[in-house]
């Protein structure tokens, strides 16, 4: 889960950009997204890949700062498409380590904000 992902780099970390190579979205009865899943693989720069499966919920999304936004989740769920890039965050010294940088994904949603300038 992006929140609380336990191979999530701990203190200072690299970044790498990722491609969403897999993703699904469950959607409630009226349509609307509930939440997204996949898998994003990244190339570090020797050219040696992995890839680390993703979630994210609705709830995730809910905070004082956000509200309920049902239009920013879909911006989520259209940042998380097939063929998407996202940022992620690895230890250099243990690339098995690595995970969505929360942060700059959220920097970018919110740039993206449905009524918000692109």
């Amino acid at each position: 889960m992006f929140g609380r992902d336990k191979k999530a780099p701990a203190g200072e970390a690299a970044r790498a950009v990722a491609v969403v190579v897999r993703s699904t979205t469950r959607r409630d009865g009226s349509g609307e997204p509930t939440a997204h899943w996949g898998t994003f693989r990244v190339r570090f720069e020797d050219g040696v890949t992995a890839e680390r499966a993703f979630k994210t919920a609705y709830r995730e999304w809910l905070t004082k700062d956000l509200g309920n936004d049902r239009g920013l989740f879909r911006v989520v769920g259209e940042m998380l498409a097939v063929g998407a890039t996202v940022p992620v965050r690895y230890d250099p010294a243990d690339r098995a380590k690595f995970a969505l940088d929360r942060a700059a994904f959220e920097a970018e949603v919110l740039a993206r904000r449905p009524g918000e300038p692109a």
